[in-house]
């Protein structure tokens, strides 16, 4: 898969070639926001570990160095890694009789993780076609989150007890390659394709299929703790200014 993606990307950087000296210099660089959806396939022994794909979305800004092939940028990611809700019964006290009285609630459980890193890209055409090459550098976050929605009388609801339950964090570095093309009439907007090799840290993370809600609220689970060695694919939108 890799050769293919290396080779993708030299066919495409040279069929760029013919059409870019016109254009860059009616269209000098320019910073840029982009948004998009990703999946991610788990690889090596976080595969082993954790059985599923995350999905979640993508935040990247981007400014170039000069007018030269190189941008610098941040990037922001998350991803859902798994999610169970449970219904179960809330204490709201005693009625005037002294009997206990229960309201319906979900106990909700959400794994996140979530990606802070920077990068320095190489974008060698700035034309309607713009093939790229990155690398990346950043930390990340894996946590587990507890709340309680309470149905309350009158058809209300509210959260309660937020909780943190597990979280750890641990470095990444890796590369990206993408494409980003723009429709004839759209100057400034580009279609992304970006396809992300992360080679992340140890890291200790819930294993999602393992958690259990015992007793109404107490939760039991089994953590794994590996390194979080991942690949993504992106596709989004990418605006300049």
């Amino acid at each position: 898969m890799k050769k293919l993606l290396l080779f993708s990307f030299a066919l495409i950087a040279l069929a760029s070639f013919a059409q870019e000296k016109s254009y860059s210099s009616r269209n000098p660089r320019s910073a840029t926001i982009g948004f998009a959806i990703q999946g991610v396939q788990p690889v090596g022994e976080y595969a082993d570990h954790y059985n599923g794909n995350p999905a979640g979305l993508s935040g990247t800004f981007s400014h170039p160095i000069k007018q030269s092939p190189f941008d610098w940028g941040v990037q922001f990611s998350w991803n859902q890694m798994g999610a169970l809700d449970q219904d179960i019964a809330v204490y709201a006290g005693t009625n005037v009789l002294g009997d206990s009285v229960y309201n319906n609630g979900t106990y909700r459980v959400r794994h996140n993780n979530y990606r802070y890193q920077g990068l320095l890209r190489f974008r060698p055409f700035n034309g309607i076609f713009q093939p790229y090459a990155e690398g990346l550098a950043g930390v990340e976050t894996f946590s587990t989150k507890t709340d309680i929605s309470v149905q309350n009388s009158g058809g209300f609801s509210s959260v309660e007890e937020a909780k943190v339950q597990q979280s750890s964090t641990s470095l990444l570095y890796g590369y990206a390659l993408g494409f980003r093309f723009r429709a004839k009439n759209a100057k400034h907007i580009w279609f992304d394709i970006r396809y992300e090799n992360i080679q992340g840290g140890k890291a200790q993370y819930v294993i999602p299929e393992t958690v259990k809600i015992q007793n109404n609220t107490d939760l039991v689970y089994t953590t794994g703790t590996t390194k979080t060695n991942r690949q993504i694919i992106q596709f989004g939108l990418t605006f300049g200014f």
